[in-house]
């Protein structure tokens, strides 16, 4: 991480936070930007303005620990948002150290031969490694499967099909960002995905608008409308779980509510999915 990715943080974090009553009378109801002033933060964080403003502007060095707290609370952010904000500022050694490169698990390929649904196996990247017969139909169908190394952030960002199948593709990939930049913090000596991040965020604008964004909640489960190639459109759930035998590789599970029709639609997927037999 460097102090750049910092400065950026920081910047976002202001101009999303919400001023306080006496902080609007003071400015007198013509406040010409969003969020927080400058000023405001430095006066919440109980810091200089000078010193805040090279913070933002990448010039002030690591802030202490009781800095960044001060900032976490002037700023309004959540547990993440500070887990992130401590990650940018101390390069993630607070957070433990896994492996670079888990060794590959043959019993994965067990744990989805006997699922049914569309299921995943994902790793740091959002690289899909493995999946079900249900789950490389629906990628096939859903054209998420030309992309290099069937990589999510590839096809999210590269792929039209992508913004045509989520009904908020915003928040798909506020998820996708956020999630790879905990990986991140998670491992900072991991150079490659470091290398990773950053290089999707020089080449491509609308990464680096998400990576500079104060980071989200990645929630474990949740429910998103999709809308399939064929016409149909239906609520999928999904649920995230992390192998604690390896922490960087992730079952990603499509399901329905029984009785809507995205159990039927699931269904039908299944019934195409599965092996023919001859007799």
């Amino acid at each position: 991480m460097t102090l750049e990715h910092l400065a950026s943080f920081l910047r976002a974090a202001r101009q999303s936070a919400t001023p306080t009553g006496a902080e609007l009378f003071r400015s007198g109801g013509g406040r010409r930007v969003s969020g927080l002033r400058r000023e405001e933060v430095a006066r919440r964080a109980s810091l200089s303005l000078p010193y805040y403003v090279r913070l933002e502007q990448g010039r002030g060095g690591v802030p202490s620990d009781a800095a960044l707290n001060s900032l976490a609370r002037a700023l309004q952010l959540d547990a993440d948002q500070r887990a992130h904000l401590k990650a940018l500022a101390t390069g993630g050694a607070l957070f433990p150290q896994w492996p670079v490169r888990p060794r590959e698990r043959p019993r994965f390929r067990d744990i989805l031969a006997t699922i049914r649904t569309p299921a995943f196996i994902m790793d740091e990247y959002t690289t899909t490694l493995g999946a079900t017969r249900s789950g490389w139909l629906a990628l096939a169908e859903i054209g998420a499967t030309g992309t290099p190394e069937r990589n999510w952030v590839s096809w999210m960002l590269d792929s039209p099909s992508s913004a045509r199948l989520w009904d908020d593709w915003d928040i798909v990939m506020r998820l996708t960002v956020s999630n790879l930049i905990r990986m991140c913090a998670l491992r900072p000596g991991d150079a490659a995905l470091r290398s990773f991040v950053d290089d999707w965020a020089q080449r491509h604008p609308l990464f680096r608008q998400y990576h500079d964004a104060p980071p989200v909640n990645v929630p474990a489960s949740g429910t998103l409308r999709v809308h399939h190639p064929e016409g149909w459109s239906a609520d999928l759930g999904y649920d995230f779980f992390t192998l604690s035998s390896d922490p960087v590789r992730f079952l990603l599970l499509w399901s329905a509510a029984r009785g809507t029709p995205g159990e039927r639609r699931l269904h039908e997927l299944e019934r195409r999915a599965a092996p023919t037999t001859r007799g």
